[in-house]
């Protein structure tokens, strides 16, 4: 389904498995989106099309029945990847994040300066390497003195960018309107709430008083709007994920 510019729905269809099918036709005048409505990598790049108003059409991929005319598609066989009318692709959101930046430059995701510019990719590596420590919790025979552990390690990590957005004094890392930084780190930060559905425990707390702010300042972005996913409906996902039986529509499940 497509996302049309100004409008600010964006409709997320079912994943395709092997045997669904061939691959959808591409829609003429949109940049093509393979996804997983659930993963926050591919989140960035929706995050960054919707945000920049670009026309896309999202084709959401089951990743443990990809298939092959995917699998074709890509040799990292991930996604996020981008495909192009001529049926050129690109993959990784990072690189998809900065494509779209240079080709849709307004509203600018980056400054111009090109030192300001590399400093801001590298707080998202920063922050990857904090928020990479909750995948440790994905294994389940994890004791509960581990768990804690890996909860304080992610509580310091978010921390230092509490300190970081304090020392910015502006209401987004990119000043008074989103940036990369902003963009590429919300989905994990949309995810949090799902943490103590799951684990009974949380890493963002009120003690994180500018990130707190700044949650609520994201939550009203139209973007974000239009992507936001329910903390339950995470939490049921993460949990089936967990169990190695990943639910990629729950969305379209009867609802009992």
């Amino acid at each position: 389904m497509a996302a049309v510019p100004g409008s600010m729905i964006v409709n997320q269809p079912a994943h395709l498995a092997e045997g669904d099918g061939d691959c959808p036709a591409l829609v003429p005048g949109s940049l093509r989106a393979y996804n997983m409505k659930y993963c926050p990598y591919a989140q960035r790049t929706l995050l960054a099309l919707a945000y920049k108003n670009v026309k896309f059409d999202i084709v959401n991929i089951n990743l443990k029945r990809k298939p092959a005319w995917f699998l074709s598609r890509t040799m990292l066989e991930k996604v996020p990847v981008l495909e192009r009318a001529d049926g050129s692709i690109i993959s990784e959101s990072m690189v998809t994040m900065d494509y779209l930046d240079e080709v849709y430059p307004q509203p600018p995701l980056l400054p111009q300066d090109p030192w300001k510019k590399a400093e801001e990719k590298v707080w998202v590596e920063i922050f990857g390497l904090s928020v990479s420590k909750i995948y440790k919790l994905y294994n389940t025979s994890l004791d509960e003195a581990t768990k804690d552990k890996i909860f304080e390690e992610v509580t310091q990590g978010l921390d230092v960018f509490d300190k970081e957005l304090a020392k910015r004094g502006t209401k987004f890392f990119g000043g008074s309107q989103p940036g990369l930084l902003d963009l590429a780190i919300w989905p994990w930060f949309e995810r949090m709430p799902l943490l103590p559905l799951v684990f009974h425990r949380t890493a963002l707390t009120a003690k994180q008083a500018n990130l707190m702010k700044w949650v609520s300042a994201m939550e009203e972005v139209p973007a974000v709007k239009a992507l936001l996913i329910p903390a339950e409906e995470h939490a049921k996902f993460m949990t089936s994920f967990m169990a190695g039986a990943p639910e990629y529509d729950l969305a379209f499940k009867p609802k009992m």
